[in-house]
């Protein structure tokens, strides 16, 4: 199993326990209150950063969430995106990744909202904030079409969107919307900026199953570099050193090329490039 499945594994288990345990929840808008030990137990309070009393809540809330909807949305982008990351960059990386971001995303908001506010914060969003903001930089021009918008934009453009919304979220507006009132913006931004910060260095840990890196033949693919973005992409492919980001690079490179005889896009066949024009290499 990869660790994107055993964290939506123990989510889903902490969800129909912390459901099964209530014995009252009500429903207002679509926030749902538990009258559930373990609700009120394993979410975090930023009071227990100076009373040193539940001090392992900053992790335990990261498996707890509000209502089913906040369940589903987080366990949809941890199964489609983080998983997609989980694969580039290995499992080491991007636990890293997750769990340091979620735990700055709650200081973060113990920070901005007064270390003596008793208001609980909880939920996976903190650690996938932090995925977002790795894939952003590692992957920019990866794209994802991600609910309820269809067309698939690039990661580095729906980063800029959650983050855009996290920022609005934090301004005083008049407002009675539960978007505005009942999240935790601040702590999605703090979680943001940690997977930005984070992603680069973690690339430089050495995993145990790291790969043998293949030769290409960068010299038979330079035919095919026609613009300045695709002769950048040929660089980084020759000078990447690491396995999981040169195919990276190269699944990117081999997308945007053309047929340099009839302009069509080729066909790839394994380590081989052809086209219905009679063109074909292999690199």
């Amino acid at each position: 199993m990869y660790l994107t499945h055993t964290l939506i594994f123990i989510n889903t288990i902490v969800f129909i326990i912390t459901v099964a345990s209530s014995d009252n929840w009500s429903i207002a808008y679509w926030d749902l209150s538990y009258n559930s030990p373990v609700y009120y137990d394993l979410t975090f309070r930023t009071q227990h950063l100076y009373t040193g009393q539940a001090a392992l809540t900053i992790f335990t809330s990261m498996y707890l969430h509000s209502n089913f909807i906040h369940y589903l949305f987080n366990m949809l982008f941890m199964m489609f995106v983080g998983l997609l990351l989980e694969e580039k960059i290995g499992t080491l990386r991007f636990g890293i990744i997750y769990f340091i971001a979620g735990i700055v995303s709650a200081f973060t908001w113990a920070v901005t909202t007064g270390l003596f506010s008793s208001n609980p914060i909880l939920g996976a969003s903190g650690g996938l904030y932090g995925i977002m903001g790795a894939y952003a930089i590692l992957y920019p021009e990866e794209k994802f079409a991600i609910i309820p918008i269809p067309y698939p934009l690039p990661i580095r453009t729906w980063a800029s969107i959650f983050a855009l919304l996290a920022i609005v979220g934090t301004l005083p507006l008049e407002t009675s919307c539960c978007f505005f009132t009942r999240i935790a913006h601040m702590a999605h931004i703090g979680g943001l900026l940690a997977g930005i910060a984070l992603g680069p260095y973690v690339m430089r840990i050495k995993t145990e199953t790291k790969k043998k890196i293949t030769k290409i033949d960068v010299e038979a693919l330079e035919q095919l570099a026609i613009t300045d973005d695709q002769k950048e992409m040929l660089e980084k492919i020759k000078s990447e050193d690491e396995p999981e980001v040169r195919d990276a690079w190269l699944e990117y490179f081999l997308e945007k090329t053309l047929c340099p005889q009839c302009g069509k896009k080729p066909v790839r066949k394994g380590r081989a490039l052809t086209c219905e024009c009679g063109f074909e290499l292999k690199y």
